[in-house]
């Protein structure tokens, strides 16, 4: 039967889960139990899910630039004025903006990931807090 926690808005359900599993996942990843469970509930079952999940970067966690709201447009509008012939120049400073925006998403993006140096004392705040923690999860 599932585990619920009660909180301010909303009640909780814990998913049930194979305790064995989350062991091997804390002693694995040198985690505390919490982190695993949490892991294990993400369905992060191995160690390399694991450490992709916990270990994120820029280069490898952060869309290409390509994929930004508005960068297909933005594209599509300077192929469209090459085509037709227009002056580019004459849209410069639109484009300027466009790119200025799209530049602002993207130190936003960055900003939102911890400097590689930062992430072990990072998942050890995790790991004392978890360990701390009076939830079971």
């Amino acid at each position: 039967m599932p585990e619920f926690i009660r909180g301010l808005k909303f009640l909780w359900k814990i998913k049930e889960s194979d305790q064995a599993e989350v062991q091997k996942i804390a002693h694995a990843n040198s985690l505390s139990f919490p982190v695993a469970q949490a892991l294990y509930n993400r369905g992060y079952l191995n160690t390399d899910q694991a450490q992709n999940f916990l270990f994120s970067s820029f280069e490898k966690d952060v869309s290409h630039p390509s994929k930004f709201k508005g960068m297909q447009l933005a594209v599509a509008r300077i192929l469209c004025a090459i085509e037709k012939n227009e002056k580019i120049a004459k849209r410069l400073p639109l484009l300027e903006k466009e790119i200025e925006k799209l530049d602002i998403d993207l130190a936003i993006a960055k900003s939102q990931l911890p400097e590689e140096k930062e992430i072990p004392g990072l998942l050890n705040n995790v790991n004392i807090t978890a360990s701390c923690s009076t939830n079971s999860i």
